[in-house]
């Protein structure tokens, strides 16, 4: 697998997503190679769950990293490691899906989303993203999208047809009760896609005796924060704190009244599926990759608003403080239908048929 920054990792989707799918992938019998990016991996591991890694350099530029390591990640697949499908991770990997065919190799692309709708990308960037798009519907032998929107939109405007798989729920230790003062929490990247920003703005409307807790990091996202440090002044409930993982993490979904995810742009969200597989109630914004996980089912399993609009989350957020009792209500079927749903051994089930019908 090309197209991360490494695993392990507890930072950003993809390579939560390939953390745990490839060690599955093992099981079932696929030797199974992830490329990593030198820069992001702490303690260069040779493998890692029975998968091997392998660490190659690049640049730290947020324009061209990934494609150096993809371009280098391909090169050794091929000539050395003799791959006989290499699976690209998002569209700017996807540039290079063409290539395996070349050596009579096969290529799988995840659609992660359409990354060049994300504002921290500059013009050119997103020229070679939708470039990205065109070549992996024009060269990839199988395409997996993450959510089903994805999906809907490749068959509208290419005619081409997806394989949906979406991302799962990974394990995470129990999350312990330990906090006596109550908080909205938001977690996540903090970059302008995922909508902190409208997020603050909402919450200093509202009369709420708790806090706001807003947990998240990123690459290349310093000036974004320190927008995010200058709207929160004046209001001492909210508070940023920086990333946090693991039981820190756990804690943090498990004691939330409201998770909230306001984003404006998103693939599948793996952390709406941990917030809601700990019984927490979610607010997200109203795009469809979020609705498509608050709608899976007969009933809504969750709360959302207008995207990117101050007043509809304002107005969402009062309403439901007023009744803490509905939203649990809800909380508790989501609880049970995410674990059910989106489960990784059966997302790593689906994946190696995707493999297989490439082989056979």
């Amino acid at each position: 697998m090309i197209g991360l920054r490494g695993i392990p990792s507890r930072d950003g989707g993809v390579e939560v997503a390939v953390g745990e799918l490839a060690p599955r992938l093992v099981s079932l019998g696929i030797q199974m190679v992830v490329y990593c990016r030198t820069p992001y991996v702490k303690d260069r591991l040779k493998s890692y769950r029975g998968v091997e890694l392998v660490n190659l350099p690049t640049i730290n530029n947020k324009h061209f990293e990934a494609f150096i390591h993809t371009l280098l990640s391909t090169v050794h697949a091929l000539l050395i490691n003799r791959i006989d499908i290499i699976h690209y991770h998002a569209l700017g990997n996807a540039l290079f899906s063409r290539v395996p065919g070349l050596f009579s190799k096969k290529s799988v692309v995840t659609m992660h989303g359409f990354d060049y709708e994300r504002e921290k990308w500059s013009k050119f960037a997103k020229m070679v993203l939708r470039f990205g798009e065109i070549q992996a519907i024009l060269h990839a032998d199988s395409i997996i999208s993450v959510s089903q929107k994805i999906k809907r939109e490749l068959a509208e405007r290419y005619g081409k047809k997806a394989v949906w798989i979406p991302n799962g729920i990974p394990k995470m230790p129990p999350g312990r009760t330990n906090s006596n003062i109550p908080y909205i929490l938001f977690l996540s990247r903090l970059v302008p896609e995922k909508g902190t920003h409208t997020l603050i703005r909402a919450f200093k409307n509202v009369e709420f005796n708790g806090l706001l807790l807003i947990v998240g990091g990123g690459t290349h996202t310093e000036k974004y924060v320190e927008s995010l440090n200058s709207l929160k002044k004046g209001d001492p409930r909210i508070r940023l704190l920086g990333p946090k993982y693991d039981q820190e993490k756990s804690d943090l979904l498990h004691n939330a009244i409201l998770f909230v995810l306001p984003s404006t742009i998103e693939g599948m969200p793996i952390v709406l599926l941990e917030a809601m597989s700990f019984g927490t109630p979610v607010l997200v914004s109203d795009i469809q990759e979020n609705v498509d996980v608050i709608q899976r089912v007969s009933g809504d399993i969750g709360y959302y608003f207008r995207a990117d609009d101050v007043d509809s989350l304002t107005v969402t957020l009062r309403k439901l403080l007023q009744d803490p009792s509905k939203m649990d209500s809800i909380a508790s079927k989501a609880k049970y239908v995410t674990k059910e749903l989106y489960n990784w051994d059966r997302i790593a089930s689906q994946t190696f048929e995707v493999y297989q019908e490439l082989t056979q």
